[in-house]
């Protein structure tokens, strides 16, 4: 599998991080959502098994961004998340690109390492990783690229086991660390806080938490209080 390409779905700033509310402001879950987008980039360029990287997205921001990062630029419509990722793999498929890699944009510890490791070990039909909380996907590998119709939503990483299964496709589910933690509540960010120290991804989303005082606020939120 020479050409794989990587499909990265990314929401509109104004929807990002919702679950972060209690901790982050809105510009501030905006921001972050960018600088881990921002992460989930430069692994997939630095994979040696990538063969291009593609954003899709409705947001101007996001894909002016994207864009300067060498990436290509497919526009959401209307239609859902779904139906546009069915678009893409349709379009892929009759231009004879191996497979696509659906990752999303909220992955910033992922390595290229681990992208690598998933692509190598993927025979045909889908490989896939699932979140390690919420049942999503956070891996969806699929050659050819229109190997199943896509579930993404609620549960999204057992319905397309069941899609491939039920219609004969070849399916594995993989545990690989670095896709199981996606970033959705106050305890994943501190997570990433403590990962950032003694690994070398996550620049972005690592120096936009601190550079905005976020981990900062985050250690002395966890810190307990002392017993008068």
């Amino acid at each position: 599998m020479n050409r794989i390409w990587a499909i990265l779905p990314v929401k509109t700033t104004a929807l990002a991080k919702t679950r972060l509310a209690s901790l982050l402001s809105d510009d501030e879950c905006a921001a972050l959502a960018l600088a881990m987008m921002l992460d989930v980039i430069d692994s997939l360029k630095a994979s040696q098994r990538i063969a291009q990287v593609a954003v899709v997205t409705a947001d101007p921001e996001v894909a002016t961004l994207a864009r300067e990062q060498g990436c290509l630029i497919m526009l959401e419509t209307t239609n859902g998340l779904n139906e546009n990722l069915t678009v893409v793999a349709q379009e892929l498929q009759e231009k004879m690109i191996d497979g696509i890699l659906i990752v999303p944009g909220d992955l910033p510890m992922l390595s290229p390492a681990a992208i690598d490791d998933l692509i190598k070990s993927h025979g045909t039909g889908i490989s896939l990783c699932a979140a390690e909380k919420d049942g999503g996907t956070n891996a969806l590998l699929c050659t050819p690229p229109a190997a199943i119709h896509f579930h993404y939503g609620k549960d999204s990483a057992r319905l397309h086991l069941a899609e491939a299964k039920n219609n004969g496709v070849k399916c594995q589910q993989q545990f690989l660390s670095d896709f199981q933690t996606d970033i959705d509540e106050p305890d994943d960010l501190r997570w990433v806080v403590n990962q950032s120290l003694k690994a070398k991804v996550g620049v972005h989303t690592s120096q936009y938490l601190a550079g905005s005082g976020i981990a900062e606020r985050l250690v002395n939120k966890s810190k307990p209080r002392a017993v008068i």
